[in-house]
């Protein structure tokens, strides 16, 4: 099944995401949105905008949570070869597999990050909503 989410600053066209492949490939679609966010300071207060609507937040929220387990997963399954199989096999590849869990650890850090500014941007959207 797949879903489409609008950019509204960009050229208009609508983005599909794919949830019948790897979380992986969604993350262009969620670096996009955090690149086009934009913060705005209204009395006092920080209000984030995406380029998206009310539906395309949720969609990504959810792609968020899905890319995030697939990444924690990962890291869990590095950490149990590393355990399990006998130094002599990996010690070849210790620098590639350190280099690996530090980059998905930062992708699992900006995606959690990411994940919670569209929340807060999501809550502010519904507040608007309800007070108009």
């Amino acid at each position: 099944m797949a879903k489409d989410i609008k950019f509204e600053y960009g050229s208009g066209e609508m983005y599909r995401i794919n949830s019948d492949s790897t979380a992986l490939t969604q993350l262009f679609m969620l670096g996009a949105l955090a690149h086009t966010s934009k913060n705005e300071y209204e009395n006092g207060k920080t209000k984030i905008q995406y380029a998206t609507d009310e539906e395309g937040l949720k969609d990504s929220i959810e792609t968020s949570s899905e890319l995030l387990t697939m990444l924690h997963d990962s890291l869990a399954a590095l950490g149990v070869l590393l355990v399990h199989v006998e130094r002599v096999e990996t010690e070849d590849y210790m620098a590639s597999m350190g280099w690996l869990i530090c980059g998905l650890s930062e992708i699992c850090e900006q995606v959690a990050f990411n994940q919670v500014e569209m929340q807060t941007a999501l809550d502010q959207l519904k507040e608007t909503n309800q007070s108009q």
